[in-house]
């Protein structure tokens, strides 16, 4: 934290202009306060406090009404910015009680306020309260128009996303108190791809001053091209060639500043991948910085430019990576979810999660679609390798191309799920282990499944059509990608198609027996209750197919195979079951 009293004149460029005298600020840099400091969560939901907080801090942070389970749900400074994430219920933020003794009339504060365009929800929020002379809390409603009367900002309202790339400078201003100020932040976010941030908290007297923010690229941003457009933002100063305050000057690298009369976006093309610098500056209309002088400077960097063949290349990249990547090679739709508009993808060498938060890809993709040149960046987010595209596929190139889900079995994928990671997989014959008719998928459930000793986790996803199903307590095929989060791998069925003993209400009424079971001679029989014939594979407990018949309408000869436990999948026409058979 930085105290300013009022005695002493301004000495920072952005934020108060030199006729406004500070009383307080706030910027959570690093010469006030490490980064990382805060709070954050544990396994088991123990807050754990961080960095400096609270020992070298004034303000304080009441998490109470929060639910912090993780190490990445935090309440903390980050990148020099307050950055609520995850939070699962609101967190609040106390500045001290702020000396407003020494004012000598009305006084002023500023909070700037912004998110991550994380895709938020309608009870997502920021709220900014202040309180004066010990008095009860006011809120700060409806912010231009981002919140309610009982918000200052919205995630989402009225279907919409709060757009908070640019800060809002939440102002508030004629002030009158005797004794102290104080100035309260609450955050409510309910996702890791979620986080509200705000910054910049001055309380002052007198006028705001001129102020300039670089908007895009951000600092240490890495970007796609050296084709880009420089924003930003200009408040408390008119700028125009003639008739205003001054004018903004700019220059990239070493180059001879240029004069800019306007604040539209200053476009550059071909600019060499490597290092960058992209400064600022206001100054009045005979060219004359500023007093003080009001500057910025962002670094950034142009990424360099990769092609791989395939997914397998892809993924051979080692991390963490800035390049620019196009995959040449054609790639295909598996599925595909609203949220942050993720798409998986696989070819026949690997598969990857195409994580389009930013919208990139404009054309309607669906399953089974193939993309050419798909053209991004890679990351990873808790251990899952992520493409993050940087330009337009375009329209798809093929259609109807479902690839096949590779027959695993759980061993396989407790020995290295890493190779089937993104890729769509069948397992067939495992349990439900807490199948009891009663219990249900749920929305990100986890839920244990085993073959013999062997034992893997089943992910729910979110609001897809078994959500809600009790979890079968028959063996079942599961066909899903693999994923990978902080606490390990899991598979995610993508609908109740994906799980055989899901996938047609007609069990119900239409059902398969196996008899005798346990089998002592070279044939069993295999029936349906409405007489029909059915087909028939059989699976070792290693998920090897040892047996298909097809029309089977009662007996099957198993005389080829040995003794032991047998996976059998049972299917007429879209319905499905799996039995367990013994053969002794």
């Amino acid at each position: 934290m930085k105290q300013i009293y009022l005695s002493i004149l301004i000495l920072f460029t952005a934020a108060i202009s030199m006729n406004a005298q500070v009383m307080y600020s706030e910027d959570f840099d690093a010469t006030s306060v490490a980064d990382g400091s805060g709070v954050e969560g544990s396994t088991g939901g123990v807050l754990v406090n961080i960095g400096d907080y609270p020992a070298s801090v004034d303000w304080t942070i009441d998490a109470s009404a929060a639910t912090l389970s993780a190490s990445s749900d935090w309440a903390k400074t980050d990148g020099g910015q307050f950055a609520f994430r995850d939070t699962d219920g609101d967190i609040i933020w106390d500045s001290e009680l702020i000396d407003i003794s020494m004012a000598t009339g009305a006084f002023n504060f500023s909070v700037d306020a912004s998110n991550n365009n994380g895709g938020f929800e309608p009870t997502d929020y920021l709220d900014v309260l202040y309180s004066i002379d010990g008095g009860a809390f006011v809120l700060v409603q409806d912010w231009n128009g981002l919140g309610d009367t009982t918000h200052t900002f919205l995630g989402e309202k009225n279907g919409m996303d709060w757009d908070g790339s640019v800060p809002e400078v939440v102002t508030v201003s004629g002030l009158n108190g005797t004794s102290t100020l104080q100035i309260r932040v609450i955050g409510n976010v309910n996702a890791g791809g979620e986080q509200l941030f705000f910054d910049n908290i001055n309380v002052f007297e007198g006028a705001p001053a001129p102020s300039l923010s670089i908007t895009s690229p951000a600092d240490n941003e890495v970007l796609a091209s050296g084709d880009f457009a420089v924003s930003f933002l200009v408040n408390n100063f008119m700028v125009a060639q003639t008739g205003g305050d001054g004018y903004v000057q700019y220059s990239l690298d070493s180059a001879p500043v240029t004069d800019k009369f306007d604040t539209t976006d200053i476009s550059f093309t071909g600019i060499a991948s490597g290092q960058h610098s992209i400064t600022l500056e206001l100054v009045d209309n005979s060219g004359i910085s500023l007093t003080p002088a009001v500057v910025q400077t962002v670094n950034f960097e142009v990424a360099g430019a990769l092609q791989v063949q395939d997914l397998a290349g892809l993924r051979a990249i080692t991390l963490p990576s800035t390049d620019v990547v196009t995959v040449a090679g054609e790639v295909f739709v598996t599925h595909t979810e609203s949220f942050r508009n993720q798409k998986w993808v696989q070819d026949a060498t690997g598969g990857v999660l195409i994580d389009d938060n930013a919208g990139i890809i404009t054309a309607t993709i669906v399953r089974g679609d193939g993309l050419t040149g798909i053209t991004g960046t890679i990351s990873e987010f808790n251990g899952l390798l992520q493409f993050t595209p940087t330009a337009d596929t375009g329209a798809p190139t093929s259609t109807n191309n479902m690839p096949a889900p590779q027959v695993v079995t759980l061993a396989m994928l407790n020995t290295n799920a890493e190779d089937y990671e993104s890729e769509l997989v069948q397992i067939n014959g495992v349990t439900f282990d807490n199948a009891d008719g009663t219990v249900a998928f749920s929305n990100g459930s986890e839920e244990p499944i085993s073959l013999g000793t062997d034992v893997f986790t089943h992910r729910s996803l979110f609001n897809v059509d078994y959500i809600g199903l009790p979890l079968p307590t028959a063996p079942s095929d599961i066909v899903g990608f693999i994923t990978e989060r902080i606490n390990g791998y899991s598979v995610q069925a993508r609908d109740r198609s994906d799980v055989s003993t899901l996938s047609n209400e007609s069990f119900e009424t239409n059902t398969f027996k196996i008899y005798p079971n346990p089998a002592t001679g070279n044939t069993v029989n295999i029936t349906s209750s409405n007489g029909e014939a059915v087909n028939v594979v059989i699976y070792s407990t290693l998920g090897q197919k040892v047996l298909s018949a097809t029309s089977v309408t009662n007996e099957l000869n198993i005389s080829n195979l040995d003794s032991g436990i047998y996976i059998v999948r049972i299917t007429q026409g879209s319905a499905a079951q799996t039995r367990k058979l013994v053969i002794k």
